[in-house]
Order: structure tokens, then C-alpha cells, then sequence
């Protein structure tokens, strides 16, 4: 199929940036084989009873002589986009996502064959990058997926961090938000499993399918897409939170199943992806065995902030979530159940492993790409909403936020998020724009949480829709969206007019008050999709956006540089300076200039004006939300 893809038959994602090789495969652990003895903790869904993540990798070189097949392509197994084995039910899934009937989605899944053959530039179960300095650990990213999202489905930002010396972990979230998913069924016997909903009221992850809560003969289940409609109602409301709840105990389990695999244990009944050495019985095979153990002592993981967290749209909401639940405590009487509380027996504190409640600090890193704020803006996440990300008060810089142009012109959700990123995310601001993040029930008194302001609270959110936005000056009158909006399918803000670059000051003030924030920035001419594989491989879907790989290409820079200052500098791969990969320097500066000739890295990607990006814009906080970082 190599032979056809040179034919551009099949859409093809580009190599990686960095110097490195990467490896890749993926991993199921059952939930059972992560929970210690100790945690009294039940699933937020008895359904999900196991986790799946894809790991990306920096990699030896493999043999050229024994990965070229007969048209060229890789003899070794080749790593499909579309997850295998499922890939038609993956392809009627974002058929439906996009808002296909289930009727014609499975006519069209039969259809497009040439898109089961799309593969990763990256070789499956290669071995991990070796010659490293003894007690060396690899950087180590966890990425959360947004709607419609999947383990594979932002491929190439996630090895691109890899080619550059970074292990980035890629869950696949069992919640519904995905095109569909497959949980495959631990050996041991299953638990019973509740129908219907939650003792929250809130909806099971199937409650909606038939065929979803039904096993196979192999014991698998599947999970389909779960379809909330963007204008905010209790059903969405419920149903982003229940989301929300599975997303976040997934997290917990993985950083467990990481803190395990970097002290060289095997999770019980633990499924490796090209792993042709398993047994019947279920025991992962010889070799798979073998490439886990050189993972031993080499994950980020025991040292507190180290471990960096990163998600796009509905993952950045995640991530946030996440964060905020284990470094903020419950409050002392919690009018409202939180949706995740961190369990301190997951790992355990021993002398190999790291509590997840000590891992994450004011100094953990954290990526924010395209942050959708609707599934924070709920009763149950105002609380938390309202608490300033950990790492404002003490090195903002330790936050990066890319945002597509396109959610960029989206001005209420901008405006949350630059909330978000303040200091005091929960001051009134007192304005007609900001009235629906200033709408808590902050007098609530039941332990379900309902009052007399609820519909009040619904009424407000349901203006949180691209839609309804306030148009600005900046924004054309016509907007475009989803063709169902309401049935969950792609988020698509106003089509916004071009605007020119920014005018900013450039004195010691400025550049004093830049280094004092976030970093946050937005890429022109680029869309929601543009950060995820989809922009690459269907730029004629994803529209509005122009040279989608050099909008993926900016992200990857922005981030390695990010990672360099945030202290990995050391254990990154050199990267070329960043005019030879992106082109659109505004001013070829003076290489004799001392000041630019001591500078190290992609330092112009954090420039403006005549020394910057082109293309790449700083997108400034309001004045009063500038952090006094602390001494």
C-alpha cells in the first residue's frame, strides 16, 4: 500500500520534525490491576474497566535494510491511524460525529478503504532511545483528547514532541466524547454493571445505546459517541460533568500505570499492541515484556512537578480540572459533590513512586491548546472555576496556550479563557460580557446542589454558544457552523474578517509584564482542527485555514522552546533555529547583533513586532489580570 500512497490515493501525514526516530505502541491495563488493596474507590462508570493510552517515543534507528519493503514502505507492521481492529466501526463513528445518520454512516464506512491504509511516520514497539547518562529521565507529557478525539488522532503533534527527546502518553478516553471505543474486558470474571444513570441522576456513558452496553463474544464493549448539544441545558450539563468524572479517573490510573511501568512492574493482565508473544490465557509475550522493562527509571515521574500535562479543547478543560482537584482542597462543606477527588493510595507513597497529590504542584507544566470552556462553567465546576490555575502565582511562564485563530475570534470563549488564566478567575468584573462566568450559585445549600437560581444559572449558560457571541468590531456579521449543532458534533466559531497584526509596545515595561503571564499566543489563518491530524490529512474539511502543516509545525516549536525554559532544556535535541523549518521571518536581524547572537533556541517565537513570527501573535491578558508573580 506504500506503492499507492506515493500515488496520493491515501492522505499521508508528514515525518517528524526533530532528529530522533520514534517508537510507538499502545497499552490496556485493566482498572483492577492499578487500584491498590487499599482504595475503596469505585468507577465512575462500572463499564470502564480498563485503560487504553498510545505511547510516543524517542527511538533507536531501525536497519534500513530491514524496515524498506518491496515499494519502499516499512516491512515492520505498520502503525494505521485508524485503529485496528476496529477501523470501520472508528470511521462510522466520526460519520456520526459529523453529524451522518447511524443509518448512512455504516453505508460509508464500507466505502473509503483507502483511509484504513493511512499510517504513522513512527515504527511500532521500537526499541526506547538508549545512551543516556545513568539516573536519565525522559521529559514525560500526558496528552487528553477533545470531542471526537481518539488515542491516534493527534499522532503527529504527539510525535513530534517524541522526535524531539519527550515521551508523550496519548489516552483514549472511555467517556463518550470519542467517535466510539473499544474496552476489551479483563481475563478475570466481570463485575455486574449498573443501566441507566448514576446515584447523581447524571447518564451512564451508554445509557443512550443498545449495542454499546453489550459484550461480545470476546468480552469487548463498546462505547459509542455520546451527543450533547453546545447550547448549555441540565442534560448537557450533566453529561459533560459524567464525562468529566471518567476523564479524570482515567488520569489517575494512567499516572498510577506510569509510576508502575517506571519501577519495572508489569500491570496484571496488561495488553501491548503488537505483542505476537501473548499467550491465550492473556500474558503479555517475551518481547513486549522486554520493551516495557527498558521504560524502567526513565519516566518522569518521581520527582514532584516534573510529569507535564497537556490536552486540546475539551482535553485543555480536562487538564485544568484535573490539576485544579488534586492541588486545591474540597471545601470544608461542599454544598456540591466535586466531580474527582484523588485517591491517596493511587500510587502509593513508597520509596519508588510519587503520590499524584505530590507530583502535581505550582511548577507542574501545562499545555493548553484551542481550551474550550463550556464543561468548566457548570454548578459542579464553578467551585474550582473560580481558583487560579496552581502555577499563576509562581511562574506563569509555565503555562502555554495556542489557541487557532478561529476560537480565537470566538470572543466569549476568549474571555474565559483569559479568566482562567488570571490571577482571580472568580473577581466580578461587572460587565454585560463577562455576566455569564459571574452567575454561581454561591448560596447553595443542598448536597445535590439544586436552588432556586438553577434556572436563573441555565438561562445565562445557554448564551455560552458561538452563535450567540457579542459581535466585536474584529468579528464579519456572517457566521458559519456544524450543520447540527445541537447534536455534538464539531464546535465551529464565527468566521472572523482578517485582522491586521496587533500594534504593541515594545519598552522595558512591556517585556517586563509579558514575562509576568502566561504564554499565550495564537496561530493566523488556522482552525479548531489544526492542532489534531485532521487539519493535515482533510485540509479541504477543516476550513479556514491555510498551510496546515506549518500551523502544526509552529505549535511543536512553541512547545520544545516552552519545554526548554521550563528546565528541560538539557534533556531536549537540538532543534534548528526556527526560520529554516518556518519561514515568515518578518526581519533577517543582524547576526553580529550580540544580543541575538547569545540567545539560545527558537527565541523568536516568543519575539513581536519586526523580530517575530509571522504569522504567530501574542494575544495580551487584560491589564488588571497580570500576575505579581511571588519572590
Amino acid at each position: 500500500m506504500s506503492f499507492l500512497s506515493r500515488l496520493n490515493l491515501i492522505p499521508q501525514l508528514p515525518t517528524y520534525p526533530g532528529p530522533y526516530d520514534v517508537g510507538s505502541f499502545e497499552l490496556e491495563i485493566p482498572a483492577s490491576s492499578l487500584l491498590e488493596p487499599a482504595s475503596k474507590r469505585s468507577p465512575p462508570d462500572t463499564k470502564v474497566e480498563t485503560v487504553q493510552f498510545r505511547v510516543f517515543y524517542p527511538a533507536e534507528k531501525t536497519d534500513s535494510a530491514n524496515t524498506t519493503g518491496w515499494f519502499g514502505g516499512t516491512a515492520t507492521k505498520p502503525i494505521r491511524w485508524l485503529p485496528e481492529p476496529y477501523q470501520r466501526e472508528y470511521l462510522s463513528g466520526y460519520a456520526r460525529f459529523m453529524g451522518v445518520s447511524s443509518g448512512f454512516a455504516e453505508i460509508v464506512s464500507y466505502l473509503p478503504r483507502a483511509l484504513y491504509y493511512i499510517s504513522l511516520p513512527a515504527t511500532a514497539n521500537a526499541q526506547l532511545l538508549g545512551g543516556k547518562l545513568p539516573g536519565f529521565r525522559f521529559p514525560t507529557m500526558v496528552f487528553s483528547h477533545g470531542l471526537g478525539g481518539t488515542r491516534l488522532a493527534y499522532s503527529h503533534i504527539c510525535g513530534s514532541i517524541a522526535s524531539y527527546g519527550v515521551i508523550v502518553v496519548a489516552p483514549e478516553h472511555r467517556d463518550g466524547s470519542g467517535p466510539v471505543s473499544f474496552v476489551n474486558a479483563p481475563a478475570r470474571k466481570t463485575t455486574h454493571s449498573s443501566e441507566g444513570k448514576s446515584e447523581s441522576g447524571e447518564p451512564s456513558i451508554n445509557e443512550s445505546s443498545t449495542k454499546a452496553s453489550m459484550k461480545d463474544t470476546n468480552g469487548r464493549v463498546q462505547v459509542d459517541h455520546r451527543a450533547y448539544p453546545h447550547q448549555v441545558s441540565e442534560e448537557t450539563e450533566n453529561g459533560r460533568n459524567r464525562q468529566l468524572e471518567i476523564r479524570l479517573w482515567e488520569l489517575n490510573l494512567i499516572y498510577s500505570a506510569l509510576s508502575k511501568i517506571d519501577t519495572g512492574k508489569v500491570p496484571k493482565d496488561t495488553i501491548m499492541s503488537g505483542d505476537e508473544g501473548e499467550t491465550k490465557e492473556g500474558t503479555m509475550g517475551p518481547e513486549a515484556k522486554n520493551l516495557l522493562s527498558t521504560f524502567k527509571g526513565k519516566l518522569d515521574v518521581k520527582d514532584p512537578g516534573k510529569l507535564i500535562w497537556a490536552g486540546h479543547s475539551f482535553g485543555a478543560a480536562t487538564m485544568i480540572q484535573f490539576l485544579k482537584s488534586i492541588h486545591y482542597p474540597p471545601p470544608t462543606k461542599p454544598s456540591i459533590k466535586p466531580l474527582f477527588a484523588p485517591d491517596a493510595s493511587l500510587p502509593p507513597n513508597t520509596f519508588d513512586t510519587l503520590p499524584l497529590g505530590k507530583q502535581i504542584t505550582a511548577t507542574s507544566p501545562l499545555l493548553l491548546l484551542d481550551l474550550w470552556c463550556l464543561p468548566l462553567l457548570g454548578k459542579r465546576t464553578s467551585h474550582l472555576f473560580k481558583q487560579p490555575l496552581p502555577q499563576i502565582s509562581n511562574n506563569p511562564n509555565l503555562v502555554l496556550v495556542i489557541m487557532s485563530e478561529q476560537f480565537f475570534h470566538w470572543k466569549e470563549n476568549l474571555r474565559g479563557v483569559k479568566r482562567i488564566l488570571s490571577p482571580n478567575p472568580g473577581r466580578k468584573r461587572g460587565t454585560l460580557h463577562h455576566e455569564i462566568f459571574e452567575k454561581w450559585d454561591e448560596e447553595d445549600t443542598g448536597e445535590t446542589g439544586d436552588t432556586g437560581d438553577t434556572a436563573i444559572h441555565e438561562e445565562t449558560l445557554k448564551h455560552f454558544h458561538p452563535d450567540n457571541d457579542l459581535l466585536s468590531p474584529s468579528i464579519s456579521p456572517t457566521v458559519e457552523f456544524s450543520s447540527t449543532p445541537d447534536q455534538g458534533g464539531q464546535i465551529i466559531p464565527p468566521t472572523a474578517a482578517p485582522s491586521p497584526t496587533p500594534e504593541r509596545q515594545h519598552g522595558h515595561e512591556h517585556r517586563e509584564a509579558k514575562n509576568r503571564e502566561p504564554r499565550f499566543y495564537y496561530v493566523q489563518k488556522s482552525a479548531h482542527l489544526s492542532q489534531s491530524d485532521f487539519g493535515i490529512l482533510f485540509p479541504v474539511v477543516v476550513r479556514h485555514a491555510e498551510n496546515p502543516q506549518r500551523i502544526l509545525d509552529l505549535n511543536v516549536r512553541a512547545t520544545i522552546q516552552w519545554l526548554r525554559e521550563a528546565g528541560y532544556n538539557d534533556r531536549l535535541a537540538e532543534t534548528e533555529h526556527l526560520e529554516e523549518l518556518v519561514n515568515g521571518l518578518r526581519l533577517n536581524c543582524d547576526d553580529k547583533d550580540k544580543e541575538i547572537k547569545n540567545k539560545e533556541g527558537d527565541w523568536r517565537i516568543w519575539e513581536e513586532g519586526d523580530t517575530g513570527v509571522e504569522g504567530w501573535e501574542r494575544i495580551d491578558l487584560e491589564e488588571t489580570d497580570i500576575p505579581e508573580v511571588k519572590a
